[in-house]
C-alpha cells in the first residue's frame, strides 16, 4: 500500500511522523522523514513487497533528486535494462530506484514508459521543483494543497495540516454521485490529482503546472478485428495483466468471490504459481448475497488453497468503526464492509491479494449485457414492421429519447448499433 508525504511548511520531522501515524497501516514496515534546505520535507510509509532490504526504504535519493512513491511499476525490469544500457548503475532490486533514475534520464517523458499503478512526488533540490504524477486510471490516491508558494501532498488527507474544514461542494457531489470524483475532495482547499495527469510545483517561481499525459478518450474505440481474434487478444492481455502483478517478495493470494472477474484472475494466477495459490472468500448468512458455494466449487476445480470466512451481522456491525480508519472519503459502496473484514482476516496469510475490482468498469458491468440481450430481441421483428410502429412511441417519450429509440429501431441488426 505505502504512503507518501511532502511539504514545505515549517514542520519538524517529529511533527510529521506523529501525523503520519494516523495512516501507519499504509506502511507498517518503515517510516522515514528527510528534510532539505531547511524547508522541504519528504516522508514515506513503507509496505515492503519488492526488495525487502532497508536499502530500498524511502525517501530515496539519487543525484539531486529525492522521491517518495506509492505503487508498483510492473515493467520496471524492462525499464531497468534500458537504463543500464545507457550507463546507469543500480544498487537495489526495487522499482523505486528504477522510477527515480527513469525521471533523471527522460524527465516527464518517462511516464509514457510506465506500466503500473502509482502516485509519487520527486523533489529536484537543485531547481527547487516538485514533479508529481498519478497512474492512468487513478488507482493510487494523491491529495494535495497548493497556495502560491506553500504545498502539501499526501496519500491520505488524515495526515494533512490543511484538511480541516469539510467542503460543502464535496458533500453535494457525494450526495448526488455516491462518491467524490477527482479533482474534488471532501475537504476545502484539498484537491485530488486526476488520473493520467502530472503536476509541477515550481517553488522559486511560485507556480503550479498541471498536464494530462494519458486520456482514455483519446484511444481508438473501434478496431477492424474479428470476434475470434478479439477473444484471443483479450485472453493474452488478461494473462499478461495478472502475471506482471505477481512479482512479489512476500506471500501473494487472490480474493475469489465466485463471480466472473475474480474467477478469471484466480485461475490465471494459479497457473503462474509454483505452489498452490491461496484464495479467499467471504460467506454470508443471507443466501441472496452469498456466493461462497460457487467460490468453493471453483477453487476445487483450479486446485487452489482455499479458505472461507463467515461474515455475520455482529462482525459487520463491529467493522463499521474501522471504515473511518481505512477510508479517506465517504462513498456509497456496501461491499466495502465485507471487503474490509476479509482483508483483516487474510492479513496473517498473505501481504498482497489480487482482486476482480475494476472488472465492471472495464467490461461495462453485468446490467449492460442484460440490456444488450433485450435490445437484440427487437431485431427479431422484421425491419418494415419496426419502421411502421416507431411513430406510436412518440407521444410517450421526450424528443431526445424518441430520436434515440428511432435510431435503434431502423437499424438492420445490433452490430450496426455497436
Amino acid at each position: 500500500m505505502c504512503g507518501i508525504y511532502l511539504t514545505n511548511f515549517d514542520r519538524t520531522a517529529t511533527e510529521i511522523k506523529n501525523d503520519l501515524k494516523r495512516i501507519e497501516f499504509r506502511g507498517p514496515n518503515n517510516l522515514s522523514v528527510k528534510k532539505y534546505n531547511n524547508s522541504v520535507c519528504l516522508a514515506h510509509l513503507r509496505l515492503s513487497i519488492v526488495d525487502l532490504n532497508k536499502r530500498s526504504n524511502q525517501p530515496y535519493e539519487f543525484d539531486n533528486l529525492t522521491i517518495t512513491y506509492n505503487g508498483e511499476i510492473y515493467n520496471f525490469l524492462k525499464i531497468k535494462n534500458e537504463l543500464i544500457s545507457q550507463g546507469y548503475i543500480f544498487e537495489t532490486e526495487s522499482d523505486t530506484e528504477v522510477l527515480i533514475k527513469a525521471y533523471h534520464a527522460w524527465g516527464q517523458n518517462m511516464l509514457n514508459k510506465l506500466n503500473g499503478m502509482f502516485a509519487f512526488a520527486i523533489y529536484d533540490i537543485l531547481n527547487q521543483k516538485v514533479f508529481c504524477a498519478r497512474d492512468r486510471l487513478g488507482q493510487k490516491p494523491f491529495y494535495y494543497y497548493w497556495d502560491n508558494d506553500k504545498v502539501e501532498i499526501c496519500s491520505s488527507p488524515k495526515s494533512m495540516l490543511k484538511a480541516t474544514k469539510i467542503s460543502q461542494q464535496g458533500i453535494n457531489i457525494y450526495l448526488s454521485a455516491g462518491y467524490i470524483p477527482s479533482p474534488f475532495s471532501i475537504f476545502e482547499n484539498i484537491k485530488k490529482l486526476e488520473a493520467g495527469k502530472y503536476l509541477v510545483f515550481d517553488l522559486n517561481k511560485k507556480t503550479l503546472k498541471e498536464q494530462t499525459y494519458w486520456d482514455l478518450k483519446s484511444l481508438k474505440r473501434r478496431s477492424k478485428i474479428t470476434y475470434d481474434n478479439a477473444k484471443e487478444k483479450l485472453n493474452d492481455l488478461l494473462e499478461d495483466a495478472v502475471k506482471i502483478r505477481m512479482v512479489s517478495d512476500v506471500p501473494l493470494g487472490s480474493f475469489l468471490s465466485g463471480g466472473v472477474d475474480s474467477s478469471i484472475i484466480s485461475v490465471i494466477a494459479n497457473n503462474h504459481t509454483k505452489n498452490k495459490l491461496k484464495t479467499f472468500t467471504v460467506k454470508f448468512s443471507e443466501k441472496e448475497f452469498d456466493e461462497s458455494e460457487e467460490a468453493n466449487e471453483f477453487a476445487k476445480n483450479i486446485g487452489s488453497d482455499h479458505k472461507t470466512y463467515l461474515c455475520d451481522d455482529h462482525e459487520l456491525i463491529n467493522s463499521i468503526d474501522d471504515l473511518f480508519v481505512a477510508f479517506d472519503e465517504p462513498f456509497s459502496d456496501p461491499a466495502m464492509i465485507p471487503m474490509l473484514m476479509l482483508c483483516k482476516k487474510v492479513q496473517n496469510e498473505t501481504t498482497v491479494c489480487l482482486s476482480g475490482d475494476g472488472g465492471d468498469e472495464s467490461f461495462l458491468g453485468y446490467n449492460h449485457f442484460d440490456w444488450v440481450k433485450k435490445i437484440n430481441l427487437v431485431f427479431e421483428i422484421p425491419k418494415k414492421i419496426r419502421k411502421l410502429i416507431t411513430p406510436l412511441f412518440k407521444p410517450f417519450l421526450s424528443q431526445k429519447h424518441f430520436d434515440y429509440l428511432k435510431n435503434i429501431l431502423v437499424l438492420k441488426n445490433l452490430n450496426d448499433f455497436i
